[in-house]
């Protein structure tokens, strides 16, 4: 994965990847599927919304985050 746009200067970094999680956390409803663990380094809490991710560079925005604030830290 590429630092693009939004990501590039930012002291937001994946902390953590599970691309296949096949028993370790379920989500609502109770599937288990990929996550990342994001990590806040800077000293400002950072609004996530409109950030993507992607592993396909010609599909930039594969998943894109809903809001949500990443404290410091």
């Amino acid at each position: 994965m590429a630092a693009t746009g939004l990501w590039a200067g930012s002291q937001v970094r994946i902390a953590e990847l599970m691309p296949r999680d096949e028993a370790l956390l379920a989500d609502e409803e109770g599937d288990f599927s990929g996550w990342i663990e994001l990590h806040n380094a800077g000293s400002a809490a950072v609004n996530l919304a409109g950030w993507a991710l992607s592993v396909d560079p010609e599909q930039p925005a594969q998943w894109t985050l809903a809001e949500r604030w990443l404290e410091p830290g």
